[in-house]
């Protein structure tokens, strides 16, 4: 081959050619992965606890039957809207102090 040959490129000729870039660029990957696999597992694992405790909030594990999964949903959208018109009219339990909507309004 020319690399192979020439005689600037002879000594790095076998870091030539596609077959070398595919091995090398699969080791940066691997190497890339087993670096960040354990952060991003962890953070995987924060967020699947975080959504289980967001979950049983919300009425616990989920219904086996179509019937039950309904009814959390049901219950989960009016526990929002119950929240969101506390919210809406001032009356929040859990509130900020910033006020919003006719509540702003109605202070101003």
């Amino acid at each position: 081959t020319f690399f192979a040959k020439h005689q600037a490129y002879s000594a790095v000729a076998h870091e030539q050619g596609i077959q070398y870039l595919s091995r090398r660029l699969n080791q940066i990957l691997e190497n890339h992965i087993r670096l960040h696999m354990p952060e991003i597992s962890k953070k995987v694992k924060y967020l699947l606890r975080e959504a289980y405790e967001v979950q049983e909030r919300y009425g616990g594990e989920c219904g086996q039957t179509h019937r039950e999964q309904r009814a959390i949903v049901v219950s989960a959208i009016h526990r929002f809207c119950e929240a969101y018109r506390e919210i809406m009219s001032g009356h929040a339990r859990n509130s900020t102090k910033e006020l919003y909507g006719p509540a702003r309004i109605r202070e101003i």
